[in-house]
């Protein structure tokens, strides 16, 4: 029931929006399930009635706290409109995630369906193109998943893994390293500060090898607005 509140949610409120905090989605059933268990037993070994029900009370507050104060987090977040009615959250600005679809289905139409693509942040833009894709944050990919990393839980959740090396090797077409849209009147431009906190970024960046290997092309959006990839030669 759970799982289908949370998907009906995320559905209507307009998209997968709410920052990191999607990871936590999964352990609410768990927790949920848990924390009847528990109230059920602690009820029967209470004597008396008022006890059982105030130490049910502050069991279930202790076990559902977290993620309702995460989630509590995420409906006051400033760019999430709750004034606008049920189906109308736009996506975040900061995440360009409307240009990103755009340049989904143009790199759809201009690539061949067999392209390699290896991206970072995988979302949308496989999603539309359909192409075999390297997640490059591991994700989606067992190989980079299982990474052991001895930094592990101080960086961004859901944002830590990555191998550089593992990735030129797969040798994938297309490799996405600018997050971001280019600064305005750019038609190529490297990857931005932002997009060197992700691992996999620095280190392909980093190796002469791939500078080598691969060149950098423009995918317009119209509007003074472009992405840049990076080819295979």
């Amino acid at each position: 029931g759970m799982m289908a509140a949370s998907f009906f949610f995320t559905l209507v409120s307009g998209g997968d929006w709410m920052n990191n905090h999607r990871f936590l989605v999964p352990s609410i059933p768990p927790i949920l399930a848990c924390s009847i268990w528990a109230c059920r037993e602690l009820s029967a070994l209470a004597g008396r009635r008022p006890l059982a029900i105030a130490s049910t009370a502050l069991l279930t507050f202790a076990f559902l706290s977290q993620p309702l104060r995460i989630l509590s987090h995420d409906l006051r977040h400033p760019t999430y409109p709750l004034d606008r009615p049920v189906g109308l959250v736009e996506p975040l600005d900061d995440s360009n995630r409307a240009d990103r679809y755009r340049l989904g289905v143009i790199m759809k139409g201009i690539l061949p369906a067999e392209t390699v693509l290896a991206i970072v942040p995988a979302g949308v833009v496989p999603y539309l193109t359909g192409f075999e894709t390297i997640d490059m944050l591991g994700l989606n990919d067992r190989e980079i998943g299982r990474e052991k990393i001895p930094e592990m839980g101080s960086g961004r959740l859901g944002h830590e893994k990555g191998n550089g090396q593992m990735i030129l090797a797969r040798k994938p077409d297309i490799i996405m390293l600018r997050n971001n849209l280019n600064p305005k009147d750019e038609a190529l431009a490297p990857p931005g500060s932002t997009d060197f906190a992700y691992r996999p970024v620095k280190e392909i960046w980093d190796d002469p090898g791939f500078h080598e290997d691969y060149e950098p092309f423009a995918i317009p959006l119209g509007e003074n607005k472009s992405y840049t990839l990076y080819r295979r030669r």
